[in-house]
């Protein structure tokens, strides 16, 4: 065996042993073309060393002569041991022990495998996607319904508000008895007698100065009055009294 056959037959394993990660079937059929071609050359080599062996004893017969052929042989010997260690190696490379079929399987069951981790991963990713979905939908007619009862709570507040201002006004002069007056007198804070006089003098400013005249002036001849009163109750008819009327302030 040549140098080139020894370098072409480790090549050929190392790269057998690097592409074990590739396609198996692929891997295999170049390690057997190797071999191939590395059992090829060999028995080339063979029938050529057969020949000049052959040749040799010939020649030796014709010449009468000892020829020495021990290196020769331990040549020989040498290339047959590489080559029994090569095929040894070979021999134990995963790819002819497991051969393609067994490959193709693993790679079945790892396709296999993977398939089913994705469409495990999918199943769980659309529950989950679907459970947020639920969720948000659920979030979403709740904020619906909020806004619903926050919408109907603002329409009862201004209608009970809106009712409550009617029956202030109104319902008060339908109920018998002092009512009226205590409500009126209530709203505005006042005693019923300050708030009757605010509300005549805000129906009517020029009679309402009219009575506060009138009181002013009987409150100043109150004595006069009094006595007038007495003189016309006692006569039984009218009678004129003499009253004092201030004059207006500048």
């Amino acid at each position: 065996m040549t140098d080139d056959d020894k370098e072409l037959l480790e090549r050929g394993i190392i790269d057998n042993q690097e592409d074990e990660g590739s396609d198996p079937a692929q891997a295999f059929e170049e390690l057997r073309q190797t071999v191939e071609d590395l059992a090829g050359d060999l028995v080339h080599e063979m029938t050529t060393i057969r020949k000049g062996v052959e040749a040799a004893l010939d020649g030796q017969e014709k010449l009468q002569q000892p020829i020495d052929y021990s290196a020769d042989l331990a040549q020989l010997v040498q290339s047959f041991a590489q080559v029994a260690e090569r095929l040894h190696a070979v021999e134990k490379s995963p790819l002819l022990k497991n051969g393609p079929e067994h490959h193709a399987r693993a790679i079945e069951r790892s396709g296999e495998s993977l398939v089913k981790k994705a469409a495990q991963q999918f199943h769980n990713e659309s529950r989950d996607f679907q459970r947020v979905a639920r969720e948000m939908a659920g979030q979403m007619a709740s904020a619906r319904e909020r806004r619903r009862q926050n919408h109907w709570l603002w329409v009862i507040s201004l209608a009970s508000g809106f009712a409550g201002i009617l029956a202030t006004l109104f319902l008060p002069s339908l109920l018998p008895f002092s009512a009226a007056p205590r409500v009126a007198s209530f709203i505005m804070a006042k005693s019923p007698w300050r708030a009757g006089m605010d509300l005549m003098a805000f129906d009517s400013p020029e009679s309402w100065y009219r009575v506060l005249s009138a009181d002013q002036l009987v409150e100043t001849n109150k004595t006069e009055v009094a006595a007038c009163r007495e003189a016309a109750a006692k006569a039984g008819k009218d009678q004129k009294c003499t009253i004092t009327v201030a004059a207006p302030e500048k």
